[in-house]
């Protein structure tokens, strides 16, 4: 099939179509703004051919740093098997991107998503970082217009946000991004007049824990937090005044360097730990595994593969005592002799692991070998080991009479 001989229609689709002459179907945006995050989604389809591309920004440090696209034919009665492969294809790369972001997707015009991707471009080339490979790929979006008024640029943004559930969220929220340096989201949350740009002499920074105490008008939150900026750990104490749902206010009452160690006891949690014996061939244990695998972000590390299962939202950050690691459900890791590990922070995490994989099709090939639980965390540690058993590392930590340091 030759490409090249597709024509733009010229009139309504005039101007958006890609140099193959596929027209501009759809578009989304994953409404993940506020946690420093966005994906963008834009579907392209030609009259024998449909053209997928996937666009991955950080907001914080790292910029347009993912792009994904997939060509197919259109699915028809005589090629149905290729659009049945080609849809699974999409899902996949679809879920590669979004599964850990915690969002949904919202639909935009071709303008809102053309506007986006040329400001992710624009971030890399304002901060000298390379773009993702294939960049002939997409770089003819940068030669499209789209022009947006200054409240159809808010409306964007507001599409791009969830919904602030209260003023926990507006807090956690609001710190967060602060933290991170990302002042657009910042100000986003705040009345003009208040000052993001906290602490100028911070490089980016990471938040991992923030305790809320409202005062009882509801109108000020005094905060806690646990930040790490430039490998250096802190306790953070701040209070922020509230105006509606904006930030009118901001006072910073407390900035307490701490130890790593001190950081890791703030941090330490609870870890329920169930080991499988796994009877079938590791490579076959892929996303189609289970239900809950579908939507993981996969790595292949510590000698096998990590599958990392996140919550289907954010709603952790709607909590007066946020952490940030209560975004991520549990873990599954397939590793070295076909030893296959089930890990979760919470006894409910543990048990609805232990459901996916009981109600999956891989139950008949996974043998249940041990049932843990422990007072912090040590399934990291494990893979960072040099054991490969899992059982013999516990029963060596056991002997020594302690876990080993962070």
């Amino acid at each position: 099939m030759n490409r090249n001989i597709f024509k733009v229609i010229e009139g309504g689709m005039s101007g958006k179509s890609t140099p193959n002459g596929e027209n501009f179907k759809s578009a989304w945006v994953t409404d993940t703004r506020l946690m420093g995050v966005l994906c963008v989604g834009i579907t392209w389809e030609g009259r024998e051919s449909v053209f997928n591309q996937f666009f991955y920004y950080d907001a914080e440090e790292f910029g347009f740093e993912r792009y994904e696209s997939i060509s197919h034919p259109v699915s028809t009665a005589d090629n149905d098997n290729i659009g049945i492969t080609a849809r699974q294809i999409l899902t996949d790369t679809e879920n590669s991107l979004i599964g850990g972001l915690g969002g949904t997707k919202v639909d935009i015009s071709f303008h809102e998503a053309v506007y986006l991707v040329k400001n992710f471009i624009k971030f890399n080339k304002d901060n000298g970082i390379p773009l993702p490979d294939n960049s002939s790929d997409y770089i003819f979006i940068t030669r499209l217009e789209a022009f947006l008024t200054p409240r159809q640029e808010h409306s964007l943004f507001e599409k791009c946000c969830v919904e602030l559930a209260n003023f926990n969220s507006l807090a956690n929220y609001f710190l967060m991004r602060c933290i991170g340096r990302d002042f657009d989201a910042a100000k986003f949350l705040a009345l003009p007049e208040v000052k993001v740009d906290i602490f100028p002499e911070f490089s980016y920074g990471t938040f991992y824990n923030n305790k809320v105490k409202l005062s009882r008008e509801k109108d000020r939150a005094f905060c806690r937090s646990l930040i790490e900026v430039g490998n250096q750990y802190y306790i953070l104490s701040t209070e922020l005044s509230f105006k509606g749902m904006k930030v009118s206010d901001y006072i910073c009452t407390g900035l307490l360097p701490i130890t790593e160690r001190e950081a890791y006891l703030q941090l330490s949690h609870s870890e329920f730990i169930m080991t499988y014996k796994y009877d079938g061939d590791p490579e076959d244990f892929s996303r189609s595994a289970t239900r809950l695998t579908k939507r993981a972000m996969i790595h292949n590390e510590h000698g096998g593969l990590t599958f990392m299962l996140y919550h289907p939202n954010n709603s952790h950050l709607d909590l007066p005592d946020y952490y940030l690691y209560n975004d991520l459900l549990g873990i599954y890791h397939m590793g070295e002799d076909n030893e296959f590990l089930a890990a979760s922070a919470t006894l409910r995490g543990i048990r609805r692991l232990e459901l996916d994989i009981n109600t999956s099709p891989v139950k008949k090939k996974l043998t249940l070998q041990g049932n843990y639980e422990f007072n912090e965390p040590v399934l990291l540690q494990y893979l960072e080991s040099d054991f490969t058993n899992f059982e013999e590392y516990i029963n060596a930590i056991s002997v020594e009479g302690q876990y080993p340091n962070p």
